[in-house]
């Protein structure tokens, strides 16, 4: 089914507690994942790389989201695959549910990943 309009999405902070190496929950994780999905502009060259750029840019403008961070879940799995989030229910009023999960690679002070392709962010 095509996305046209605007949908409401979950996005829910993961806390793997088994996880090797061990998940470092960002100290402010709530404000850096509505950064990097609504609007993250790139420190060189100020283009936008957020989640909301790329499905806009994707959809010739037709598609947007509306975001919003749930409190944080954790679980004992250690290698979340997007089997899990498809098992997980999508909360109530929301029409997609996203696990965000903590980049191993990204400490304080360094610039995280893009967004498109990596495995810490699953939509079901």
């Amino acid at each position: 089914m095509p996305w046209i309009g605007r949908k409401k999405i979950a996005f829910v902070p993961l806390f793997r507690t088994t996880a090797i190496p061990p998940d470092v929950v960002p100290v402010d994780w709530n404000s850096d994942i509505l950064r990097r999905v609504l609007f993250d502009p790139d420190t060189t060259t100020g283009l936008d790389r957020s989640l909301r750029a790329y499905i806009h840019a994707a959809s010739s403008g037709r598609a947007d989201l509306d975001a919003v961070v749930m409190p944080m879940a954790t679980t004992d799995i250690r290698d979340v695959r997007l089997e899990f989030s498809t098992t997980c229910s999508t909360a109530p009023g929301f029409e997609r549910r996203a696990s965000m999960q903590p980049q191993p690679s990204c400490s304080a002070g360094q610039e995280p990943a893009p967004l498109k392709g990596e495995g810490s962010g699953h939509v079901s």
